[in-house]
């Protein structure tokens, strides 16, 4: 090779770099964009409440149940450092969404070379489904970056039989373990390659990995197989259909926020990209057979697992495997030798994508895109309007859990004192109506105190000093009915009680009574 073509391959090779730089500052702009002004969600509330509120045998609890205990480690000392605001708990999550972007793009780069690897890099930087959870304080992301890791180490290996990645992949998959239990699923899905594709060289370094990440699983297996029990018996999941996997592809590939039309003119695309990088990159078909098994196996698991024992098939789950999707779509696209052709199909890309991410950031949101994805209404004027007008000797009693981790963030966001919010703060229910699951959620200590009506004049619950009592009632999506239980509950008050007040904030229904034992 002589010294031009030296220097033009590094000339090559700074460009790309510099590109994935812009692509990175790129993804991280738009996820800064607007990242504290929303309030906080019910589950982004709830593990704020965690770390704040709960006793310590219920921190021990609530760390391992309904999922491992890392992402909120990881919280409590990002709070520590960062601080508590909407802005600096959802931060977190952007840090982990870009490194993700920087892994697709070393993933990418195994699979086609540089230029598969920074369009597969800019896929992600533009994901909406991929923003939304990036602005969203929960754990999914850091789930994504951690196994997006453990492939990169275990492509690495198979491809390339370095077998110093695999203390990079057991650390990684340890790690993802720990963060969510999806983890797993990817974990065997990858022993299924193996069986096929594993050089027999690596054979120990293989059984040594597995066998650390399973003793690594220990602790904490009797409470994952506790959750499956659980599953089992009561959950709020919907029973998948087949249409489910395809909404599930066109929410990887545009996010929650579009029209289903574009989602299946965008899925039919990306697929048809898919399958002609998988034609004519014949050097990379077992490369990708081992990416379509990393997708394909996961759906399928978690899909019969919803058929045949309990519904758990929710597309945030799977977020992890949409960068080996985009490297997909990314390999096609490049193989496209027509340039025009080429610049056609991804400037309409980058338009379809465009309004998806402005319909996220306007709100826009099709009822039926969606399962496990709200909006994040506001609750902070509501807690307000609460606050300013509490008085010694009132009573807050939710009527189901669905506001209640908010209302104690924006209490404490407002300097009201910790354990007056405990002292106060309750779950009323009649007992035919609460639903199962929160019935038996709260029951065992996740959450305030269970009561029904009739034990706000207890003594021995040392609730007569309550001289008025606020009846607090939502669904988890404003727009929706009130649960069974809200609506009971409201009509024994009214029957039962004076009622003095009656507010509905942002579908947030506000209920004062003077109490019914006075």
């Amino acid at each position: 090779m002589n010294l031009m073509s030296k220097i033009e391959i590094g000339d090559s090779n700074r460009n790309k770099n510099l590109l994935l730089v812009f692509i990175i500052g790129l993804g991280f702009l738009i996820r800064v964009y607007k990242l504290g002004i929303h309030d906080l969600w019910h589950d982004e509330a709830v593990s704020y409440m965690l770390i704040k509120f709960f006793s310590l045998n219920q921190k021990l609890y609530m760390l391992t149940s309904p999922h491992p205990p890392l992402y909120q480690v990881f919280l409590a000392a990002w709070m520590y450092l960062v601080g508590e605001t909407e802005y600096a708990l959802r931060l977190m999550s952007v840090i982990f969404g870009l490194i993700s972007i920087a892994l697709t793009y070393k993933l990418g780069n195994l699979y086609g070379g540089k230029k598969t690897g920074v369009a597969g890099a800019f896929l992600m930087a533009v994901s909406p489904m991929h923003i939304w959870y990036s602005q969203e304080a929960r754990a999914y992301v850091m789930l994504s970056t951690l196994i997006l890791a453990s492939m990169c180490a275990f492509l690495e290996l198979l491809i390339k039989n370095k077998s110093p990645h695999f203390k990079y992949f057991t650390i990684f998959s340890i790690l993802s373990v720990y963060t969510h239990y999806f983890s797993l699923i990817v974990l065997l899905s990858g022993i299924i390659i193996l069986i096929f594709k594993m050089p027999r060289s690596l054979l120990r370094g293989w059984f040594y990995s597995y066998a650390i990440i399973f003793i690594s699983f220990l602790p904490i297996l009797p409470i994952f197989l506790s959750q499956l029990k659980d599953r089992g018996t009561f959950f709020w999941i919907p029973v998948p259909t087949p249409y489910s996997i395809f909404t599930t592809f066109a929410n990887i590939t545009l996010g929650y926020n579009m029209d289903k039309f574009s989602g299946i003119i965008m899925v039919c695309l990306c697929l048809y990209l898919c399958i002609l990088g998988l034609v004519r990159l014949k050097a990379e078909r077992m490369v990708t057979s081992i990416f379509w098994t990393l997708i394909l196996l996961p759906i399928a698991s978690v899909f019969f697992v919803s058929k045949l024992y309990a519904p758990v098939y929710i597309d945030k789950y799977l977020l992890s495997i949409a960068p080996l999707y985009y490297i997909l779509i990314a390999g096609g696209l490049i193989t496209i030798k027509n340039i025009i052709v080429r610049r056609a199909i991804f400037s309409f890309m980058c338009i379809i994508i465009f309004f998806a991410i402005r319909n996220y950031f306007s709100g826009y949101l099709p009822a039926d895109n969606y399962v496990a994805a709200n909006r994040k209404e506001p609750v902070e004027p509501a807690v307000h309007y609460v606050n300013e007008n509490l008085k010694e000797g009132d009573v807050i009693a939710h009527t189901n859990n669905c506001a209640s981790p908010q209302f104690f963030y924006y209490f404490v966001k407002n300097k009201m004192d910790i354990n007056k919010i405990r002292k106060i703060s309750r779950i009323v229910y009649i007992p035919d109506h609460l639903r199962t699951w929160y019935r038996e959620k709260l029951s065992t200590g996740q959450g305030l105190p269970l009561l029904s009506p009739l034990d706000l004049s207890r003594k021995d619950l040392n609730l007569s000093i309550f001289k008025r009592i606020w009846i607090i009632s939502s669904a988890m999506n404003r727009s929706a009915e009130l649960w069974p239980n809200s609506i009971a509950v409201r009509k024994f008050m009214h029957e039962k009680c004076k009622l003095i007040d009656s507010k509905n904030i942002n579908g947030i229904y506000i209920d004062l009574y003077a109490s019914c034992y006075n």
